[in-house]
């Protein structure tokens, strides 16, 4: 009822070299858009369900390294 609106999401990127790996995004994010994975000798963030971003920009606002680049109409 006084959700915000659906933003139109052009582009959600992580930037995994640029990423820390302290999942705030992840844990941040209420839609299940991000997810943290781990390649071995690191984890970072990724985006596994882009259909889902609503634009909100959470996860950026909370982003201590400035990895991830939301685009929005």
């Amino acid at each position: 009822m006084f959700g915000r609106k659906r933003k139109e999401v052009i582009s959600l990127q992580v930037f995994a070299y640029e990423c820390s790996g302290c999942g705030h995004c992840v844990k941040r994010c209420r839609r299940d858009v991000l997810k943290m994975v781990n390649n071995g000798s690191c984890s970072y963030a990724t985006v596994i369900n882009p259909d889902n971003c609503v634009g909100c920009g959470n996860c950026v606002n909370v982003c201590n390294t400035h990895a991830i680049e939301l685009i929005t109409e």
